[in-house]
C-alpha cells in the first residue's frame, strides 16, 4: 500500500488532517519557515538593503532549527510515493511551500497544491526547469470561485 505525505504548516493542523485523512497518510509539519533572508553582520556580505548582495539578488540562509526539520521531512518523504503540499492560501503559505519543495525536490516526483494568482505561473516555470514533465491542472472543484490549482512534476533532473 502506498503512502503519501501532507506537509502543512503547523503541529497542530497536522493532528488535525492525521484524524481526518487516516493511516494512508502522514501528515507533517514544516514549522514555518525553512529559509530567511540573511541580514547585516550574519550575511557573508552586506549589500544596500537588508538580505540582498549588491546585485540585489537575495542572500539566503537556513532559520534557527531548520537543517533538522527539513532532514525530518526528507526522511519521510523518502518513505513516500506523493508529497502533498497544503500550505496556507496566502503570500506567506506560497513561500513557505517554495521553500520546502526546493528543500525536498530531489524525491523524483511531487504534486504542489497552489493558489491562481500571480505567483502560480511563476511558479510552474520554476517547476519545469527542475522536473521533465510538469502539469498545471485545476480539478473540478465543489465551489465555483475555488482558486486552487494543482502542479503535477514527474522525473527530477
Amino acid at each position: 500500500m502506498s503512502k503519501n505525505l501532507v506537509i502543512v504548516e503547523s503541529p497542530t493542523k497536522a493532528r488535525t488532517l492525521q484524524r481526518f485523512l487516516g493511516d494512508d497518510f502522514i501528515v507533517e509539519a514544516s514549522i514555518g519557515h525553512i529559509n530567511n533572508l540573511e541580514s547585516g553582520r550574519e550575511a557573508d556580505r552586506s549589500g544596500p538593503v537588508v538580505g540582498v548582495n549588491q546585485d540585489f539578488e537575495p542572500i539566503w540562509g537556513l532559520e534557527r532549527g531548520a537543517a533538522t526539520r527539513i532532514n525530518n521531512l526528507y526522511g519521510l518523504a523518502n518513505e513516500c510515493d506523493v508529497i502533498y503540499s497544503a500550505a496556507d492560501p496566502d503570500r506567506e503559505g506560497e513561500g513557505i511551500a517554495y521553500h520546502v519543495a526546493n528543500a525536498l525536490i530531489e524525491k523524483g516526483n511531487a504534486l504542489f497544491k497552489v493558489f491562481d494568482g500571480e505567483y502560480s505561473l511563476e511558479f510552474s516555470d520554476f517547476m519545469k526547469k527542475k522536473f521533465i514533465k510538469t502539469k498545471l491542472t485545476k480539478p473540478k472543484a465543489s465551489r465555483k470561485p475555488s482558486s486552487e490549482l494543482y502542479c503535477i512534476c514527474m522525473g527530477f533532473y
